[in-house]
């Protein structure tokens, strides 16, 4: 008796969809690589945010900037505190000293200058200065990095214990710069001023100059 074998489904025919199965599984896992691949050329090119914090204590982004560019509020900031520390001299911290410790915010050429201009036939001991801020312009950009302000102020600068002291109207061009440099380190004893330099050279910027209003020739001193 012959038996009748029933026809078996090949093996062989399965083999073709389980390849193209494979082959559209790794074409998918191909394409999403490439994919993240892009997204983190994307993502580690740009900058990183900062995150910071408002007085009232919400978190908020913010935007990193070039190293160059300066926030307006910022330059004036830098500007009228700094004018204003190099100018008020006491007993206690005289304008050699002032000016010694704010080194790190003045240009060498600038800081030589104000030196030789307090200090005539040595009396730099002898005085003592108030400076009030009136007014500080708008920064205008001279180029990348440098921009020049407007200051309007008033000194009052006692000399060889003047109570009365005088009185003199202050009105100034200041170019100011970036600059890149660490801040001023704190060393012990720290005082006020120590401090107060110390949080300005934070800012990274410099002041360059300070000129008579309408002289053209500033940015070149």
């Amino acid at each position: 008796m012959r038996l009748i074998h029933q026809p078996q489904t090949s093996k062989s025919n399965i083999l073709p969809l389980f390849t193209v199965l494979i082959f559209g599984v790794n074409l998918l896992a191909l394409t999403l690589l490439i994919f993240n691949a892009s997204m983190l050329n994307r993502i580690t090119s740009r900058l990183p945010q900062v995150l910071g914090q408002l007085a009232d204590g919400r978190g908020i982004t913010l935007a990193p900037q070039p190293h160059s560019q300066r926030h307006p509020e910022s330059i004036r900031r830098f500007v009228g505190e700094t004018l204003t520390l190099m100018f008020t001299w006491s007993k206690n911290h005289p304008p050699q000293t002032v000016l010694n410790f704010s080194l790190g915010l003045l240009a060498q050429n600038l800081h030589n200058r104000l030196l030789s201009e307090i200090s005539p036939e040595g009396r730099g001991d002898n005085i003592e200065s108030v400076f009030l801020i009136q007014s500080i312009s708008q920064p205008q950009e001279m180029k990348t990095g440098v921009w020049q302000l407007t200051v309007k102020g008033r000194r009052i600068i006692f000399l060889n214990q003047d109570k009365n002291g005088e009185s003199q109207n202050w009105q100034k061009n200041v170019i100011v710069e970036v600059v890149e440099s660490s801040p001023i380190p704190l060393t012990k004893p720290v005082n006020s001023l120590h401090q107060a330099v110390h949080e300005l050279s934070k800012m990274q910027l410099s002041i360059v100059n300070i000129c008579e209003v309408g002289d053209k020739n500033c940015m070149l001193n």
